[in-house]
């Protein structure tokens, strides 16, 4: 079966969400813990996550609004960020992920969440997030990697 689509349908506009500015450094290892005493526990890191991200340090951060939409079919990351309009045009950040989950705004009960975040080595990854049950999923690979995101997953960015 054809699972292709045109690049104009990929992604559906679903909504937008407003972020405040924060006043101080975003620190990983201090608010992304699992199982933990961490201000947002999960169940489970992948070990990408872990050595790419769990000692990353964000600057104080200045608000922004982030645009989600639903991927219409499987896809992999290449025609995502495509869509978006580049690397840069794709970008959010750790803690504009750490504020959405906080607040409760990811509806992704079984809905993968993705961003695309740079690491602590200034690279781009794919981030997903799941929730599972009880249980919070956070997982980093490559945006090389040859897996995809199914459809109906939730992509979020800046780009309007």
């Amino acid at each position: 079966m054809d699972q292709s689509i045109s690049q104009d349908s990929l992604l559906v506009p679903m909504g937008k969400i407003v972020l405040k500015a924060t006043t101080i450094p975003f620190v990983a290892r201090d608010h992304l813990v699992v199982d933990g005493n961490g201000a947002m526990e999960t169940s489970h890191f992948n070990d990408n996550f872990v050595a790419w991200f769990l000692g990353k340090v964000e600057p104080p951060f200045a608000g922004s609004t982030l645009h989600y939409r639903k991927l219409s079919c499987y896809s992999p990351d290449g025609p995502i960020i495509a869509k978006l309009g580049g690397g840069k045009e794709a970008e959010t950040s750790l803690v504009e992920l750490f504020l959405l989950l906080m607040g409760g705004q990811l509806n992704d009960k079984g809905v993968p969440g993705i961003f695309y975040i740079k690491d602590i080595n200034d690279v781009l990854r794919a981030v997903g997030t799941l929730l599972n049950g009880r249980d919070r999923i956070i997982d980093a690979e490559s945006i090389m990697h040859p897996r995809g995101w199914d459809a109906g997953s939730q992509v979020f960015s800046r780009y309007s």
